[in-house]
């Protein structure tokens, strides 16, 4: 019988395990290997530590809610009673419990997790991705992107799960995946270990696929002048033109692509993925950096002001494809942080009596220049360092703990470790931070972590190391604001002329005798507080002022 203890919110019961299900919509499916054995040893030495979570089933039984390894490792250990916290939860309620409760745990494969969202988005539709992001922490695009490798075929899926191809691997043959043929190419280029090179990397299937013929097919531009092309694929078998152009390929793939780029160029707004996606240009993939651009579907649907915005944009491949999760993205990240906040009636523009005295006019500002300095400022810190430095190692260990998939795909790449099998090497990844040595690893370890430090977008990303984890990253390596920031153009351009008025005063720019000289010379001495906006920001940045080590205090304030 249960043992019952009662809070005023929750109940804790002792439950017997024979009277406990499973939850058959958990998205979690290993429950064996070496981690869950150690699981198992510990609940038969120590028990069940942490309660899971229940709810009431049928016939007097309860139905596991968040748990599902401790109720498995208690069956295994021989377990009688488990203890639980009971919920009355619903259908819908208890679905969302156990999705999120699986979310936040470590051990959760990449399969799992893209499952998981995957449901999530099933359950509540589309626009779900942004709130599950709420709820999270997770970022929408991260989300979404996860989600859209479940498009490929199971085979590749079945791989996925197994070990045999990183996240990275899918999201490149996700480019291929309109040729079946071409696709399974791609995959077995992925899948297949080299004896002496090791498993295909990710960045060498990319290679693969860039340096691909590309189907004319592809070719948004008149074909006319391939037709007797000799870089034309079929006029070796044909030598009076194309029999089938979709069959033929380019085999100068620089000049497709020139020719594409040019086309487009011209005719973007009549081209078909500029009829379809109502962008103003395009971007080619390998030419944008991922924190350069977010997707606005993720904020708010594009309304006519996006539409006649030269930075609204759809991001497309070499041969012209669109980059799936990219058709509309800005690239005037500012611009979009700003409306929506506005959308969502955030209070990030206050008026003057909702503000303390000296509290910025928009709250996001500081965060957003400080990351823009640190987006600069950290790589070329972090190029100082030795490979062997105790603060580059100690970095390295935290963005390995971190669980960042860039950092494990740069650092297996090295040490020819699988996704699959990272648990099982960690060791030898520790060892190898520790000090111990291993062929290749001083240049290795500097590349990991750059890319660890630098992912993740501006304000209101949480993927990657982040916005506040770079200032604290920042302030780890001696890099000092208060000494390095300067204000830029962007930046007062932002600032309303009683906002610039105040910082100037604040900073003593006015009082500089450069300022004064600039003042008199300039603007025929009138006073700062009879100036335009424009003159201001000239004063500010023309007048020869020292501004290195002039900073408002927005930029030094500790992000959320």
């Amino acid at each position: 019988m249960e043992g019952q203890a009662q809070t005023a919110k929750i109940k804790l019961w002792a439950i017997p395990l024979d009277r406990i299900s499973s939850n058959p919509r958990n998205p979690r499916k290993r429950f064996s290997g070496p981690e869950f054995d150690e699981l198992v040893a510990s609940v038969k030495e120590k028990g069940v530590i942490e309660p899971i979570i229940v709810r009431p089933g049928k016939a007097g039984g309860y139905e596991v809610v968040a748990g599902e390894r401790r109720f498995r490792a208690s069956l295994e250990a021989g377990l009688g009673m488990i203890p639980a916290i009971v919920r009355e939860l619903t259908d819908e309620q208890a679905f969302d419990f156990m999705l999120i409760e699986n979310l936040q745990r470590e051990d959760l494969t990449e399969f799992e997790e893209a499952e998981s969202f995957q449901l999530y988005v099933g359950r509540h539709g589309d626009k779900a991705a942004v709130e599950l992001a709420g709820r999270t922490g997770i970022s929408p695009r991260y989300i979404r992107r996860r989600m859209a490798v479940l498009h490929l075929p199971e085979y590749a899926l079945e791989a996925w799960r197994k070990g045999r191809l990183l996240y990275g691997h899918l999201e490149q043959l996700l480019r291929v995946r309109e040729s079946p043929a071409e696709l399974k190419e791609f995959f077995k280029l992925a899948s297949e270990v080299d004896r002496w090179n090791g498993p295909t990397t990710v960045e060498e299937l990319k290679g693969r696929i860039d340096g691909e013929s590309p189907a004319l097919r592809l070719a948004y531009f008149p074909l006319l002048l391939c037709i007797a092309c000799p870089r034309n694929s079929n006029v070796q078998r044909d030598l009076f033109g194309i029999e089938e152009p979709k069959s033929a390929r380019c085999l100068d793939p620089a000049c497709f692509k020139k020719t594409q780029n040019d086309w487009l160029l011209a005719h973007w707004r009549e081209s078909p993925p500029g009829k379809k996606h109502g962008t103003s240009g395009f971007r080619f993939r390998d030419k944008v950096q991922y924190n350069d651009h977010e997707t606005i579907g993720h904020s708010f649907k594009p309304d006519e002001k996006c539409k006649a915005c030269p930075h609204f944009l759809t991001v497309i491949e070499a041969t012209g494809e669109v980059v799936h999760g990219d058709e509309q993205e800005c690239f005037n990240k500012p611009c979009l942080r700003s409306r929506t906040a506005k959308m969502r009636g955030e209070a990030t523009v206050k008026g003057k009596e909702g503000r303390k005295p000296g509290e910025p006019r928009v709250s996001w500002h500081g965060e957003y220049f400080r990351d823009v300095f640190l987006e600069r400022r950290l790589p070329e810190a972090l190029a100082t360092y030795d490979p062997d430095d105790e603060k580059i190692k100690t970095l390295l260990l935290v963005a390995a703990l971190h669980g960042n998939t860039d950092a494990r795909e740069a650092i297996g790449k090295g040490l020819k470790i699988r996704e699959a099998s990272w648990g099982e090497n960690k060791r030898k990844l520790y060892a190898t931070i520790l000090g111990m040595p291993y062929a290749g690893i001083d240049k290795l370890i500097p590349e990991a972590v750059r890319a660890i430090v630098m992912e993740g977008q501006h304000v209101g990303d949480y993927s990657g190391f982040g916005t506040a984890n770079r200032f604290t990253v920042a302030r780890f390596l001696g890099i000092d604001l208060g000494k390095e920031w300067a204000m830029t153009e962007e930046y007062l351009e932002k600032k309303t002329k009683a906002e610039i008025l105040d910082i100037g005063k604040k900073l003593k720019i006015f009082s500089d005798p450069k300022a004064k000289a600039y003042l008199a010379k300039k603007l025929k001495g009138r006073g700062v507080d009879k100036l335009k906006k424009g003159e201001l920001v000239d004063l500010v940045l023309k007048s020869g002022v020292e501004l290195v080590g002039k900073v408002p205090a927005e930029i030094l304030k500790e992000g959320k």
